[in-house]
């Protein structure tokens, strides 16, 4: 399984072109490809703020967890095994518990993470992919 971060989710469904080329084969080449509903609240956060220039941060279309699905993705919803894997990252130094949370949902369904989190990445775990290479 690979798993998106909520950015490589969002670049892959609106934006590739952040994406580098081995991560894009990852991606594409996935027996299954997943996505966090934390990712999807996340989303839906950055979209209500209002960013310097009086726009939100990013556009997101109403129904695009759907449209994640028909692109054959699989949703993995927070559930409290997820929570309790998140017990391997309190230290971790983001301090954003969606962060944890997806890092937990990586370890506990044994996927392959996708990020360009430079946090994520900085842990050095070889289930952790840099989005951007």
């Amino acid at each position: 399984m690979t798993l998106l971060d909520t950015n490589a989710l969002y670049w892959y469904l609106y934006s590739p072109q952040p994406l580098g080329k081995a991560a894009l084969n990852l991606i594409e080449g996935a027996p299954v490809l997943a996505f966090s509903s934390a990712s999807v609240f996340e989303l839906v956060l950055k979209s209500q703020k209002i960013g310097k220039n009086g726009k939100p941060l990013i556009s997101l279309q109403e129904g695009f967890a759907m449209m994640a699905i028909a692109a054959g993705m699989h949703e993995i919803s927070v559930r409290a095994e997820h929570s309790l894997a998140a017990k391997h990252f309190l230290n971790f130094e983001s301090g954003d518990p969606i962060d944890r949370m997806i890092l937990a949902q990586a370890i506990h369904e044994k996927a392959l993470l996708i990020t360009s989190d430079e946090k994520m990445l900085a842990l050095g775990h070889d289930w952790i992919i840099d989005a951007q290479v």
